[in-house]
């Protein structure tokens, strides 16, 4: 730990613990870090902060750290921070599909195209797997997004036809739209990884961005139904890029 925080910018949440044992073993890997500051984010007062952790106060006040305590929840502020990034990936992800968005429809994209509408973390999060081509059985695990130009695209192409952002997708004409990173992955295959739990929503239509469709089903046994407890299905009409452009006409 010494050596990865070393002369690093520390933001400590939910620091300060009532354990003086946890302090005393958290201040004996910080004695030599060296930080170059050191940000607090807890709901106590200062001098309660530096009667609980002696020895971890005077690591943040040592000579060249800039210290600054926020007196504010750590909960609220670790949702706010995981708010913050899903929100800045898929803003890359929509940035990723400007230029070839511009180029194919001689369109100049709006920049109101580029954000995302003010969603909850969770349900930015939910976008954010969806980004990555995971199903809600599997975390999101990417830094910054890969493979994202044709998904950027069909998003930028959505928003222009007057699609609404939900928190499942898009709402086109009265039909629900969930658009998928499908890169380097054949439909019927991605298709099959998607068998989600019956209280996930289900969208009218499914866009696998970057996907190939080779026309041959995931599975040659009877397929199951959507919601279905014993023999689960994905829902939605599955689509690759260009037969969901022929389908919703954008």
């Amino acid at each position: 730990m010494a050596a990865n925080l070393r002369q690093k910018d520390l933001l400590i949440v939910g620091f300060w613990s009532d354990w003086e044992y946890l302090n005393a073993i958290i201040s004996s890997a910080l004695e030599s870090v060296q930080p170059l500051s050191v940000t607090v984010v807890d709901l106590s007062p200062a001098d309660v902060l530096q009667q609980k952790a002696p020895e971890l106060w005077q690591i943040a006040h040592a000579e060249n750290v800039t210290f600054e305590h926020v007196q504010e929840s750590g909960a609220d502020a670790l949702d706010e921070l995981r708010r913050a990034f899903s929100a800045n990936y898929l803003r890359q992800v929509l940035a990723a599909g400007r230029v070839i968005f511009e180029q194919t429809t001689g369109i100049v994209c709006d920049a109101a195209w580029l954000d995302m509408a003010k969603f909850d973390s969770e349900t930015l999060y939910g976008w954010r797997r969806d980004a990555e081509g995971v199903s809600t059985a599997e975390p999101a695990t990417r830094i910054r997004p890969g493979n994202s130009e044709a998904l950027g695209f069909f998003h930028l192409l959505l928003r222009r036809a007057g699609a609404t952002q939900r928190a499942d997708g898009y709402d086109l004409n009265g039909r629900v739209i969930r658009v998928i990173n499908g890169a380097e992955a054949v439909l019927s295959s991605l298709r099959a990884k998607f068998v989600e739990p019956p209280v996930a929503m289900t969208a009218d239509i499914v866009v696998a961005a970057g996907a190939t469709d080779l026309g041959v089903p995931s599975n040659v046994v009877r397929s199951g139904r959507p919601g279905d407890l014993v023999r689960p299905e994905t829902g939605g009409r599955w689509l690759d890029l260009p037969s969901a452009r022929a389908e919703l006409n954008i």
